[in-house]
């Protein structure tokens, strides 16, 4: 039986390295939101994000109405809101919690 423990651990190297790499594009462009004066807008619907979006995280570049999961039954059914680990329901799609 062969120890597998090396190509393990370069796989899990390899997750860790794309993941960083990820988190260092996503900061390069909230950066550069920043520079272009437009950090805190939506980028889909252009209306600025939440506050508790961007506390939960700084990076975010959707608003909380247009951050919305895509669902067999449509995008948004329910209107679940990511806001960090909580979770929000909206009435309807003007905004308000309910």
């Amino acid at each position: 039986m062969e120890d597998d423990t090396v190509g393990t651990g370069i796989v899990t190297e390899q997750a860790e390295i794309l993941r960083v790499s990820e988190l260092l594009a996503d900061i390069s462009e909230a950066l550069e939101r920043v520079s272009g004066g437009i950090y805190g807008k939506c980028k889909l619907c252009g209306s600025y994000i939440q506050s508790e979006v961007l506390i939960a995280d700084p990076l975010a570049d959707l608003c909380g109405l247009c951050n919305v999961p895509v669902t067999d039954s449509g995008v948004g059914a329910g209107m679940t809101a990511f806001f960090g680990d909580a979770d929000h329901r909206y009435g309807d799609i003007s905004g308000e919690l309910i």
